[in-house]
């Protein structure tokens, strides 16, 4: 019993983390994650005005081409385009989630 009262009493406490340690370490997680937070909304955003500026280009294309005959390709075009971006989006939800998550159970 003595042999394990001295080494708790040997034992090196400045190791272990403090309230303060804690509330610091939550303090930084949040902002890191409002940080990524503002980063994903901001690349979102992005991402909404390059879809718009594609599918004007795109509404553009199709009304010249359509005298033509090509409006079937443009079709093709568009549609292609539509599953890249819903994918992009796609990707870009699960990495929040994820990175929400992780800071949930890590942080």
């Amino acid at each position: 019993m003595t042999g394990v009262l001295r080494d708790a009493h040997d034992a090196d406490i400045a190791q272990l983390a403090t309230k303060t340690d804690l509330a610091r370490l939550e303090a930084a997680l949040k902002s890191d994650m409002a940080r990524l937070e503002a980063a994903l909304k901001s690349d979102m955003a992005r991402i909404e005005d390059a879809t718009r500026s594609d599918f004007t280009r795109l509404e553009a294309q199709l009304s010249q081409h359509a005298s033509k005959g090509e409006v079937a390709a443009l079709r093709a075009d568009m549609e292609i385009l539509r599953c890249d971006l819903t994918i992009r989006l796609g990707s870009m939800i699960v990495v929040a989630t994820g990175i929400l998550l992780a800071a949930k159970f890590f942080g």
